[in-house]
């Protein structure tokens, strides 16, 4: 199991690997003064999440909705 630091890290470093690390950072940024009680690794977290979904977007052309939803 990973400890939060592991994970923040791990995020950090796929988001640089992507060349998308300052956007990660803007949004983390963003995140903490919109949401000063959200935790650190949840801030990391969703911040990785939204910057890869805004990448996705720009690389195939279409949106990716925030939340999935299954009509099964």
């Amino acid at each position: 199991m990973m400890t939060n630091e592991e994970i923040v890290e791990e995020l950090y470093w796929k988001a640089h690997q992507k060349g998308l690390i300052n956007e990660l950072r803007e949004e983390v940024g963003r995140l903490n003064k919109d949401y000063p009680s959200m935790s650190s690794i949840e801030r990391v977290e969703l911040g990785y999440m939204e910057i890869k979904r805004k990448y996705w977007n720009e690389q195939i052309g279409q949106t990716i909705p925030r939340t999935a939803t299954s009509n099964s």
